[in-house]
């Protein structure tokens, strides 16, 4: 992850989410549990094109993304 910027940082009581707005990548991880309930997110523009890590998106993952102004209809 040492070759990206990540210039935004949204917090939930759970996890933590960096994004690198330009790469258009960032990735998510739970705050206790670490690389046990994480993923990768990828973006076209603030549009969530993808993620990975866990079968389904987690709902403050999802909720912070939202609020933050991003795109998830077609999660």
């Amino acid at each position: 992850m040492s070759d990206y910027n990540f210039n935004k940082n949204i917090s939930t009581p759970l996890y933590t989410i960096e994004i690198d707005t330009d790469a258009q990548y960032g990735y998510f991880e739970h705050n206790e549990l670490g690389d046990e309930k994480a993923g990768g997110l990828w973006f076209d523009g603030l549009r969530l094109s993808d993620y990975d890590g866990v079968w389904d998106l987690p709902k403050q993952v999802y909720a912070a993304l939202v609020n933050a102004g991003y795109n998830l209809e077609d999660i």
